[in-house]
């Protein structure tokens, strides 16, 4: 595989580019097996990625290595849900007027910006 003992330790770049330029039945039939190891091998640090992740930057951390994964929906749900109870939690820890404020400031259309007006 021109400059190449061992599809072993080729990434999925490589790989492709070989595809593209390998005649070989048994080279191609490697390489295939190869791609089948990384897909399978991304597809576990995707998972375990997403199942580490807690808090709102670990989500969007997430998006940002895997924008094409398969938790995207997950995550940027459990966004919403952590950024919206951030917000509440904030606004019912408001208790003087600078913490009102404080929210409005952060949160000028959010769902208690009536009430903390």
């Amino acid at each position: 595989m021109r400059g190449y003992n061992s599809i072993d330790n080729l990434s999925w770049d490589e790989c492709q580019t070989l595809l593209c330029s390998e005649n070989s039945p048994e080279r191609l039939e490697a390489i295939q097996e190869r791609l089948e190891i990384l897909a399978k091998e991304l597809k576990v640090r995707d998972d375990n990625t997403f199942s580490s992740c807690k808090t709102i930057k670990d989500f969007k951390d997430y998006l940002t290595i895997f924008p094409n994964g398969a938790h995207v929906v997950k995550a940027k749900d459990r966004i919403k849900l952590l950024e919206k109870q951030k917000e509440e939690k904030i606004f019912n820890s408001a208790n003087t007027i600078a913490d009102y404020e404080d929210y409005i400031s952060k949160y000028p259309y959010g769902a208690f910006a009536q009430e903390a007006l």
